[in-house]
């Protein structure tokens, strides 16, 4: 009894099922939840800057008071200040497609990638479960089979137990989510908190030129 517990055949058999009980238990972590959440943020920075930029507009009227400035704006002041405020939402429009855009790719790309690690993860236990289940159909078989077998099971171990099809197509998600990443990093540099900041220095220009 206590050969059979010490062979070989018993240790890669309980190595095996504990590879297995960590495969089932594995979860999805996602890679851009942080990401996704700071683009909500600014998103709704935005959408706050736009809202307080559509209520001055509306409240320009020619003949009535500035808001701000108490100034009475004449025909040509209301059209200009008009003109500055419309260029500046459509600012804050580009920049809050451009955000919504990059956060459509960030879902799409975090889908894709659940839902290859669902397959791997399917795969992986499959796999698992079947050569756990032949490993103890030969346990008796010769020496020479159970080393083959042996053999085999490690390299399919040491390659996470992917197929060269899978392997291609988790490279081809990582590079996918480099090029992602590094749009990210990219955005990152002109950040819309600079953006808004900016928009508010020019709208109190603005004002102040109207004094």
């Amino acid at each position: 009894l206590t050969s059979a517990v010490n062979s070989p055949t018993a240790a890669l058999a309980a190595a095996l099922e504990e590879r297995l009980k960590a495969a089932r238990e594995r979860e999805y972590v996602s890679k851009f939840s942080g990401d996704i959440a700071k683009l909500d943020a600014e998103l709704s920075a935005l959408k706050t800057t736009y809202s307080a930029l559509k209520e001055k507009l509306n409240k320009l009227k020619p003949g009535s008071k500035c808001p701000t400035c108490s100034v009475t704006l004449t025909d040509e002041l209301y059209t200009c200040a008009a003109a500055d405020i419309a260029s500046e939402l459509h600012k804050v429009i580009d920049s809050a497609n451009g955000l919504t855009e990059t956060r459509k790719e960030m879902l799409e790309t975090e889908q894709k990638a659940k839902q290859t690690f669902d397959r791997f993860k399917k795969d992986d236990t499959e796999k698992l479960s079947a050569e756990l289940d032949e490993l103890r159909r030969t346990g008796d078989d010769s020496p020479e089979i159970m080393q083959r077998e042996i053999e085999e099971i490690d390299m399919l171990l040491s390659r996470g137990l992917l197929s060269d099809e899978e392997f291609s197509e988790l490279e081809s998600e990582e590079r996918n989510l480099a090029e992602l990443e590094a749009q990210i990093k990219k955005l990152r540099e002109y950040s819309v908190d600079a953006q808004i900041t900016a928009l508010n220095e020019q709208a109190a220009s603005f004002e102040n030129n109207k004094r």
